[in-house]
């Protein structure tokens, strides 16, 4: 009998040894499964399907896709199925999603007071100066501190803001009292300095206020227009290019850039670098798309005259003498980024329409 328990106890330990031999290539394989599985991306935009910008960045995250081998794939959301235009920062930054194309700058005015710059009147009058610019100011570095707590990627500029209005603008005066969507410091102050008032505004709301006239008018390019519809419900579509546009930066949540393998970090960095002109490209191609689209329901594109725009940019002039006055008192390089700007427009053979005394 005790012969039998020692052979038992024996065989126990040799299929104990068996079981421990095989634990370790078991636990590798599993390993080596679980971190050859590619890191996936959730990617949040707040506009709606038919908007332009889907196409580029549709074929830059194919792109972005490819230079990892694999290794990182990119779930697109749209039409602020994970947030709100005005929640797109946050929701990356507390990572809710791990990345954003299209946190817009003008939905934060306290936390970018400097990159504001790319938002006031005049600007710049396509979206090529603009963007051009953009790629200037990010080589540069003067606006990334404002990214700190995320991984800025890139950034592209609208076009420049027209008028969807319901009502005649021909002259100056024909601001006074208006209720205009705006949001921020920036454009509160140009409707202010005209004599309207600045309404913030969802922009999915934005066709429901033009229709129901709990608003008169909303800033907004071409291109993008068409997919928001407006110019169904505003009756006087304006040509005036009041504003350059916006400015929407690509960022990721800090963790999530941090899985990424160098390599990829490091060829996804050369495909972003061009981000900037591609969108411009596509961005005035559909320029023309969104006036087709205006005279297709029947609208008549207004054009504000010459002489008054004139007269708008002197009366506006203000705004950049104090966008430039906050910055360099909080010791932010206010005079550097307009310099760059005016070197930038000059090359590219654009007008300064805002000649900042002293400095220009």
């Amino acid at each position: 009998m005790l012969k039998k328990i020692r052979i038992f106890f024996v065989f126990c330990q040799m299929i104990l040894g068996l079981i421990l031999l095989l634990s370790g290539p078991i636990s590798s394989i599993y390993a080596a499964e679980k971190v050859s599985q590619p890191i996936r991306i959730k990617c949040s935009n707040h506009a709606p399907p038919g908007h332009y910008i889907h196409k580029p960045f549709t074929d830059i995250f194919r792109e972005l896709e490819q230079a990892s081998e694999g290794k990182v794939i990119i779930e697109y959301y749209h039409s602020a199925t994970l947030g709100k235009s005005t929640e797109q920062w946050d929701i990356v930054a507390e990572g809710l999603a791990d990345m954003s194309v299209s946190v817009g700058i003008i939905f934060y005015p306290a936390r970018f007071l400097l990159s504001s710059f790319l938002e006031l009147p005049f600007i710049y009058t396509n979206t090529e100066a603009g963007s051009r610019l953009v790629q200037e100011l990010i080589k540069r570095k003067p606006i990334l501190n404002e990214f700190e707590g995320v991984k800025f990627l890139t950034g592209h500029i609208t076009p420049p803001a027209q008028l969807f209005s319901n009502r005649v603008l021909s002259k100056v005066d024909d601001f006074k009292g208006m209720r205009i969507v705006g949001q921020g410091p920036v454009w509160t102050k140009t409707w202010s300095l005209l004599g309207a008032q600045s309404v913030a505004m969802e922009w999915p709301d934005i066709y429901l206020g033009l229709e129901r006239k709990t608003i008169d008018a909303t800033p907004g390019n071409w291109a993008g227009s068409k997919s928001w519809k407006w110019a169904e419900v505003a009756k006087y579509p304006t040509e005036i290019s009041i504003m350059g546009g916006f400015f929407m930066a690509t960022i990721m949540n800090s963790n999530t850039w941090n899985k990424i393998p160098p390599n990829v970090q490091a060829a996804w960095s050369k495909i972003l670098e061009g981000v900037p002109m591609r969108i411009a490209k596509v961005a005035d191609e559909n320029e023309d798309v969104g006036r087709k689209f205006a005279r297709d329901v029947g609208r008549e594109i207004y054009t504000f005259p010459a002489a008054e725009k004139e007269k708008l940019g002197e009366k506006l002039l203000p705004i950049w003498q104090d966008w430039l006055n906050r910055n360099e008192s909080a010791g932010k390089p206010a005079k550097e980024i307009y310099k760059t700007y005016v070197e930038v427009m000059k090359k590219a053979g654009e007008p300064v329409v805002m000649k900042i005394p002293g400095l220009y």
